[in-house]
């Protein structure tokens, strides 16, 4: 049984599905709404950093992909898609790689990387600024 909440929220996401395809056929992008899968998330080109690509994707599906690092199997959903490339504005070049354990410590990595490179110049600065030392 589906409460009128649920049927209130894929009603707004057909409504939002259908404006954005009315938006790429408004736009030359697609002939026909059936070049839009029904298991996809039509994208908003306007909304998208393209950074030069020709050609950005018209939709978001999930994407089967394998971690860099500890090799396991993930899913790159479409509404994960449509969050980077429309919200955070990444780049429409780059794909996932990593699973989500994996992006955390490889970030955490990062940022000590960085913690350490910004003491060692620290150090180095105040070396050169004491008298008597190069």
């Amino acid at each position: 049984m589906t409460t009128r909440k649920e049927k209130n929220l894929a009603q707004a996401l057909n409504q939002q599905r259908e404006a954005r395809i009315a938006k790429l056929l408004e736009a030359g992008r697609i002939r026909s709404a059936k070049e839009i899968p029904e298991d996809a998330l039509p994208a908003a080109l306007e909304l998208q950093n393209p950074q030069g690509t020709w050609s950005p994707p018209l939709y978001y599906r999930d994407i089967s992909f394998h971690c860099k690092d500890c090799r396991k199997h993930e899913m790159w959903s479409a509404t994960q898609q449509r969050w980077y490339y429309e919200i955070a504005k990444g780049s429409l070049l780059s794909q996932a790689t990593r699973c989500r354990a994996c992006r955390k410590k490889h970030r955490e990595e990062t940022l000590r990387q960085r913690e350490l490179l910004r003491l060692h110049r620290e150090k180095k600065a105040a070396e050169s600024k004491e008298p008597g030392k190069r």
